[in-house]
């Protein structure tokens, strides 16, 4: 626990750092996991070889355009040996499951500690939107994990609703709960919230609602926040990852997390495109060690922020999202559990 609060708190003092002092962090992190990855994971060591690429050329994010791009199904193509970094044991490691919105879900291998920094770069997100660490948040998930121990002091607790279960039924039990604080993907946060509008359902009052996994769109915004009368935020963020960017209170845009992951904005010849214009979403991440990403072809599409949030925040702006995630299909005169994903 010691150990994560150091973590946080250092993350909490990274966002306030200037433009300059996160590009040179950045790329201070990026070299040492291009340079891990070479030396220690076979797919990158031979792809770095094949492109005539050394780590010691990395003076700048510019020469990283010279790795070629790496996609899920050449990873899924792999064997567990070419993608896991040497001395690393896999049953040591964290499995993460990619949702397999593409129809092919991948299993993701990470270190205890670096899901630890994977989980304080979520932490220091939902912080600045508003999350203390005494609120109950309501996941809605597929399967609920056990608790912590952290939980039976009051600290960061946790309720998961099943998403296979109706609507209606998750309105009634948060209403028992009383939480502060909801998380889900967009879906599922306007399924329920249009399920507390049709059962005139008005006394759950939330702090704030997390919304991920799918694209959101102002329409569901606005519903959301009728129905639980708070600000909604949007975040963005993948299993392979963790939390690329999100939004902070200004709703200006979404933050990139840039001490934790690159992204890059490119257009189909694999150049950078310029801020205001959209281009496709290619990331490495910069604190996963067992199973690194490196140029990592996520699948969406972005336009990177032409100016500053008005918050003083260091992490440039991502203002919009497009494409790759889940879309879902509004029906409003649907019952709230006909209402299906596309």
């Amino acid at each position: 626990m010691l150990k994560s609060l150091i973590d946080l708190y250092r993350l909490n003092k990274n966002q306030w750092r200037s433009s300059e002092d996160l590009a040179a962090l950045q790329l201070d992190r990026l070299r040492t996991v291009v340079q891990h990855a070479y030396d220690k994971v076979l797919v990158y060591r031979r792809r770095f070889d094949d492109a005539g690429f050394h780590p010691d050329q990395l003076q700048g994010l510019d020469d990283l355009r010279r790795i070629p791009t790496i996609t899920r199904r050449e990873l899924q193509s792999l064997p567990l040996e070419d993608i896991i970094a040497s001395g690393v044991a896999p049953a040591a490691c964290q499995t993460l499951t990619t949702a397999g919105s593409s129809g092919m879900p991948l299993t993701v291998y990470v270190r205890p500690q670096d899901d630890r920094m994977k989980d304080m770069v979520w932490a220091r997100t939902s912080l600045a939107c508003g999350k203390r660490l005494t609120d109950i948040t309501v996941y809605f998930k597929y399967q609920s994990a056990p608790p912590q121990w952290y939980e039976r002091l009051g600290l960061w607790r946790r309720l998961t609703l099943s998403v296979l279960d109706p609507a209606e039924e998750r309105v009634r039990i948060m209403q028992q709960a009383s939480p502060q604080v909801l998380r889900g993907n967009a879906f599922e946060l306007l399924n329920t919230a249009n399920a507390a509008l049709e059962m005139g359902v008005n006394d759950i009052r939330l702090r704030a609602v997390f919304s991920m996994g799918s694209l959101l769109d102002d329409v569901a915004r606005e519903r959301i926040s009728q129905a639980f009368r708070c600000d909604v935020f949007d975040f963005y963020g993948a299993t392979e990852l963790g939390c690329i960017a999100w939004e902070c209170p200004e709703h200006r845009g979404l933050h990139i997390n840039v001490d934790n992951v690159v992204v890059e904005f490119l257009d189909s010849d694999d150049r950078p495109v310029a801020p205001g214009e959209s281009g496709r979403i290619v990331c490495t991440s910069l604190n996963f060690f067992a199973m690194p990403f490196i140029r990592y072809e996520i699948g969406d599409v972005g336009v990177l922020g032409e100016s500053p949030c008005s918050c003083g925040r260091g992490l440039p702006l991502m203002t919009r999202l497009m494409g790759g995630r889940t879309i879902f299909l509004y029906d409003p005169m649907a019952a709230p559990s006909r209402r299906r994903l596309l």
